[in-house]
């Protein structure tokens, strides 16, 4: 069965302590963005890719195993990764508009570029106000 994401996708998923959470959990600690990089066909997870400064529980290294079953570019080979299920997307990254979403608010913001580390934006307002 095809999935709906594919290779080189963008998704932002919810993270709580150093897990990925469900996208409908009401408390997490930060909403990071991660490249989708293969997909387990067998069991309908796809497999993300891991900044190499966030830890993930039940994260492991890529090796040539990995590649071929999970059909990943061999660039990954050592990479940190994790496999997801759908429901842990919050939202796909789009490409198609020339700007971004705040990581906070998500509002969108036409020209905008990454300002955060992880590849996201954190607007101004979210910046100047935390409880926002």
């Amino acid at each position: 069965m095809p999935g709906r994401f594919k290779n080189g996708d963008k998704v932002y998923c919810k993270i709580k302590g150093n897990s990925i959470v469900a996208a409908s959990t009401g408390a997490y600690d930060a909403q990071l963005s991660f490249e989708i990089i293969g997909r387990d066909e067998y069991n309908g997870r796809y497999v993300i890719l891991l900044p190499k400064y966030i830890s993930i529980k039940n994260s492991w290294n890529i090796i040539e195993e990995h590649i071929a079953k999970f059909h990943i570019d061999p660039n990954h080979l050592d990479s940190k990764a994790i496999t997801i299920l759908e429901d842990r997307v919050v939202r796909m990254a789009t490409s198609k508009l020339d700007g971004m979403f705040c990581c906070n608010c998500e509002e969108f913001f036409p020209m905008a570029e990454p300002n955060q580390e992880d590849g996201t934006l954190r607007c101004w307002s979210c910046r100047q106000n935390k409880w926002r």
